[in-house]
């Protein structure tokens, strides 16, 4: 029955394409796209463009009517895959703009990630019906530019380093402000430093559950380090699960906010490092599932020391408290190599690049 679903519904876009159209900038959203942020920043942008028509398309709402505003597009943008564009092939009159979600470059994306375990050609043509509508993607650095190609197999010339637009809002967010929010917020952190923990998620590769998996000892943390510091946790937005107890969900916080505030970062995984660069504060990665992980989940493309260097890598909880005592500083570069272009100004660049393939013929 889904199969005889999937066929209906690319009958009905591919009839709806006869029509003349090619009115919309069509973005479509799922539940985690608001936060992460690109869509909201463009879309505040681009509905205040009185010559563009644009709509929002929830993801879930697999219906005709959508369909239909899908095949009357001239420009669709996307932040990470979705259901209806991998069940469908974009009809040429409209230009689908991949925004990833993600900036910089860490562990392995698209076909660079293929799933552990599966028949190999399966995975190449699950990845192919997934990503095989982009016709542009924007990324966070021209240097970028041949990983992105490769993994998404793409051209180089598909690859457009703009800077993610949700990077414009780190320019302006005031630091002292979060930090005096978040104080208000939860009394008990009153003068403390935070510590924000954002890991990534573990998925199991054959129910596609996603969990945290997290392993960091709040108890030891609070016992060595509670006088000074308070400790922060923001899930990754793809987890559903509740957070471990004692740790301050900060979940609900605009991300801009959340990174402003903290006065250091731990991760394993997650490109949020890339973002948490541009303030120059510390940066720890705690990676005690590394093996595990790279043999059950993703490879990397970089090396974890090659992104913050030893001194600030952590595989007990032990150790991060110890590096934190030290107080390890910020000594790296990730934001010249991996976000160069994100310069305060990429929401207007990648809404100019929107404006001119939408005035193409």
């Amino acid at each position: 029955m889904r199969l005889i679903k999937k066929i209906f519904y690319r009958v009905i876009y591919n009839i709806f394409c006869i029509f003349p159209g090619t009115k919309y900038i069509c973005f479509i959203e799922k539940n985690t796209s608001s936060s992460y942020g690109n869509i909201n920043a463009l879309w505040e942008k681009i509905i205040k463009i009185e010559t563009l028509k644009s709509i929002k398309i929830d993801v879930t709402d697999f219906t005709i009517k959508n369909l239909w505003k899908i095949s009357q597009s001239k420009v669709i943008i996307i932040d990470q895959s979705n259901k209806i564009l991998s069940h469908l092939s974009i009809n040429s009159k409209s230009t689908c703009i991949q925004i990833w979600h993600s900036g910089g470059l860490y562990k392995k994306i698209g076909f660079d990630a293929m799933r552990k375990g599966f028949d190999y050609i399966k995975e190449c043509n699950r990845l192919y019906r997934i990503h095989k509508n982009i016709d542009y993607f924007i990324i966070s650095d021209k240097k970028l530019i041949e990983f992105y190609a490769h993994a998404f197999r793409l051209r180089p010339e598909q690859i457009i380093p703009l800077g993610l637009a949700r990077t414009d809002y780190l320019y302006t967010v005031n630091c002292e402000n979060a930090k005096k929010n978040f104080w208000n917020n939860f009394p008990s952190s009153q003068g403390k430093k935070i510590l924000l923990y954002a890991p990534t998620f573990r998925s199991d590769s054959m129910s596609g559950t996603r969990t945290h998996r997290c392993q960091l000892d709040i108890t030891l943390l609070t016992a060595f380090l509670g006088e000074s510091w308070c400790f922060a946790f923001r899930r990754h937005p793809s987890v559903t699960e509740e957070i471990p107890v004692g740790w301050i969900d900060v979940s609900h916080i605009p991300q801009e906010e959340c990174l402003a505030m903290s006065d250091a970062l731990v991760t394993d995984y997650s490109s949020i490092l890339f973002d948490y660069a541009f303030f120059r504060r510390p940066i720890f990665l705690f990676i005690s599932d590394i093996e595990a992980y790279k043999n059950t989940q993703r490879n990397f493309y970089i090396n974890p020391t090659e992104l913050v260097g030893i001194q600030n890598i952590c595989y007990r909880t032990e150790d991060l408290i110890q590096k934190i005592k030290k107080g390890t500083s910020f000594n790296c570069d990730i934001w010249e190599k991996f976000m160069s272009a994100c310069d305060g100004n990429s929401t207007e660049k990648v809404v100019n690049f929107i404006k001119k393939i939408y005035g193409e013929k």
